[in-house]
């Protein structure tokens, strides 16, 4: 459930029923959140056979300072969203690539928005839903786009925020990762494509504790519920730093191990992937510390003091590590 507290920030309950309070990095565009679009889904039509359900619908716009409360719940029955969002993979200027849903510019994130600049036809407004690709123009002084329709027609852009050296960069949502943000002068290509599988609500479970083995600098493991930098416990929360001028916000289920390295750490996610990240208080020496439970005494392990971190996993495992702390 959200729940608005002033025109920045709100409230939110977990599944977990973990409640936690957040303040919003608004654009620079606007100085309160935008109308919000409701869908509202009337009386239900039942096929005679009772195969399908369908919905009258219509749509209201209701304002932030307007919402008491907003409740999340299962997806209505044979109802799609009224506009999709943006997926795809998108490829940085040495090869990295990332696929999940999109946040272009950070803000446009839906098929039905536009992509917007000016080509040498004049000035053009394509909806995200007819891109096949865009590719970043070096060789032009206004770092403009090309872009690829589906229809097969491509012209080059620029000339906009969307398209040009104001853009604020471009958020996937990887759901093997968490989510980063590649500035403008990273970006190389978006390929738009639809995804594997589609997430539900029921997908979202509410996150666990995070627990497992910490290795101390002179060798020493203690294992247990973790704290880490005095504030991250749970694996919806986010472990943060920089690869590359690349934001990555990593999702704590995701990870397998963190290794530190000097003033940063290499991060192995589950996928196999990894990646040395810096400049973030989560991995150099400005980290607060890292608590361990075991279940009979706590430990405050200190960044010099740290050396690796390896997640536990799974049910059986969570159980092994909380009854470890229980015998003797």
């Amino acid at each position: 459930m959200l729940q608005p507290i002033d025109s920045r920030s709100m409230r939110l309950t977990l599944k977990s029923g973990e409640v936690v309070d957040m303040t919003a990095i608004l654009s620079d565009r606007a100085s309160t959140p935008r109308p919000m679009t409701v869908t509202v889904l009337d009386a239900p039509v039942v096929s005679p056979d009772g195969q399908w359900i369908a919905y009258e619908e219509s749509s209201a716009s209701v304002t932030w300072n307007e919402i008491a409360t907003v409740e999340f719940l299962h997806e209505p029955v044979h109802m799609a969203p009224p506009a999709e969002r943006i997926h795809g993979t998108l490829v940085t200027r040495t090869g990295l690539e990332f696929t999940g849903y999109i946040a272009w510019n950070l803000d446009e994130v839906a098929l039905d928005q536009t992509l917007f600049g000016r080509s040498a036809d004049g000035i053009i407004a394509v909806t995200y839903g007819d891109i096949a690709s865009i590719q970043r123009v070096h060789r032009t002084k206004d770092q403009g786009v090309l872009v690829l329709l589906h229809s097969g027609e491509e012209f080059v852009l620029q000339g906009s925020s969307d398209v040009n050296d104001w853009n604020r960069g471009v958020t996937v949502a990887d759901p093997t990762l968490g989510s980063v943000t590649v500035p403008w002068d990273r970006f190389s290509e978006l390929r738009p494509h639809a995804p594997e599988e589609i997430s539900s609500y029921d997908r979202f479970t509410g996150g666990e504790l995070i627990v497992g083995t910490v290795t101390t600098a002179s060798g020493e493991a203690l294992t247990g519920s973790i704290r880490w930098d005095l504030d991250e416990s749970m694996t919806w929360e986010m472990l943060d730093g920089q690869f590359e001028g690349i934001q990555f916000h990593v999702e704590f289920s995701q990870i397998a191990w963190i290794k530190k390295v000097w003033n940063g750490a290499t991060v192995m996610l589950l996928d196999g992937r990894s990646f040395y990240l810096t400049a973030s208080n989560d991995l150099n020496w400005y980290n607060k510390g890292i608590v361990v439970d075991s279940g009979r005494d706590q430990r405050a392990i200190t960044w010099r003091e740290f050396d690796e971190f390896r997640l536990a996993r799974g049910v059986a495992q969570v159980a092994r590590v909380s009854g470890s702390g229980q015998e003797g």
